[in-house]
């Protein structure tokens, strides 16, 4: 079998979904190509929002919660005849020119944006395609319900309701997960993973992640952090590509042997085993990489948007803590480290909320 998948380079989740539904279909003897979606458009405007999705993000996060919210209650942004509009159904053309070119078999879109565009690309088309959408985040993002795809897996049966009001087919849709690398279902032993890691086995572990882009008050927040905790506590930030946080945490804590900063690396299951709780950017591939470790974790502030429903559907379940300050998160994490009973339970509601492997689940689907 021949599969595109159609990503999008706002953001590292919706290509790291992509990477772990491709693992599946190439270990098991299938072509598996990723685009980026907004190329077919044009390559300068998917530059440009790539661009302005990682400013806004790292530095004006409240412009980003604008804009997500003013499109998710303003479909007739996008309906049919307006611009955005017409800017897909171009960009649909060349899409439908690329995939009768290429002979695929399946078409799976991990971005809103991908399968509005391949419903765009549709009546262009050579033959009849199977296609599926693939969520990223614990909600219904705005312009995925302009796609017509075969199926919609959503990371829960709780937001089948969300999909269908913004009018998916209910029929269409199969709660399963957000896909995360096979890695992340490898056990390891904690006190193994925190040798293996330099870590003081006897010590407890904080993890500390702001998403592939390094977003979030993490200056501010490690340093609070690494006052309150004791000797017995050591801490982990992966600054992702983020270079600068990199060098301002190296040298903020340069002289604390139980501060540990790491840049971009390919080894986050490894430190998510070694972890006894878990920081994070509320992404939907972070929060879906920590349930499948059951992490206990406490939330950064949301910069809004599709992260402010995800916050919402983990706090609401017991599943996390979500600080809106930075007194908060000191006040979740130290409360966590000290209170066993209270990491018990929030692990026993992630194990309840039975978040599944996705990518298996997909790919077995799909290869039906």
């Amino acid at each position: 079998m021949k599969v595109l998948i159609l990503s999008g380079n706002t953001g590292g989740g919706h290509n790291s979904c992509a990477k772990a539904i491709s693992e599946r279909f190439l270990e098991n003897g299938h072509t598996c190509n990723i685009c980026d979606c907004l190329s077919f458009i044009s390559p300068a405007i998917s530059k440009i929002v790539s661009l302005g999705h990682t400013v806004a993000y790292r530095y004006t996060p409240f412009l980003f919660n604008i804009g997500y919210t003013y499109f998710e209650n303003h479909s007739s942004t996008y309906a049919s005849g307006s611009l955005i509009d017409a800017l897909f159904v171009r960009g649909g053309k060349k899409l439908a020119k690329h995939i009768n070119d290429n002979n695929y078999d399946l078409i799976i879109c991990t971005h809103a944006f991908s399968v509005y565009l391949l419903n765009c690309a549709a009546p262009y088309l050579n033959r009849k395609i199977k296609s599926a959408f693939v969520a990223t985040d614990f909600t219904c993002s705005p312009t995925a319900e302009k796609g017509d795809a075969d199926v919609y897996f959503i990371p829960h049966i709780y937001l089948a309701d969300e999909f269908e009001m913004r009018g998916v087919d209910k029929d269409k849709l199969i709660a399963c997960g957000i896909p995360v690398k096979k890695a992340f279902y490898d056990s390891c032993d904690k006190n193994t993973a925190k040798q293996k890691l330099g870590i003081n086995p006897t010590n407890k572990h904080i993890l500390v992640m702001c998403g592939s882009m390094g977003c979030g008050p993490i200056v501010h927040i490690t340093a609070a952090l690494a006052k309150a905790v004791d000797e017995g506590t050591e801490i982990t930030i992966i600054c992702g590509s983020n270079r600068s946080l990199k060098h301002r945490l190296k040298i903020r804590h340069k002289s604390n042997k139980n501060v540990h900063i790491i840049g971009f690396t390919d080894n986050i299951p490894y430190y998510m085993n070694s972890a006894d709780l878990f920081i994070t950017k509320p992404g939907g591939i972070s929060l879906s990489e920590g349930a499948v470790k059951k992490l206990p974790m406490v939330l950064l502030p949301s910069v809004g948007g599709c992260e402010t429903h995800n916050v919402n559907f983990f706090v609401s379940r017991g599943a996390a803590f979500c600080g809106k300050n930075k007194a908060d998160i000191i006040k979740y994490c130290t409360e966590l480290l000290k209170n066993e009973d209270l990491r018990n339970q929030t692990i026993k509601n992630l194990t309840e909320l039975e978040i599944d492997n996705a990518a298996d689940t997909i790919f077995e689907i799909l290869t039906k």
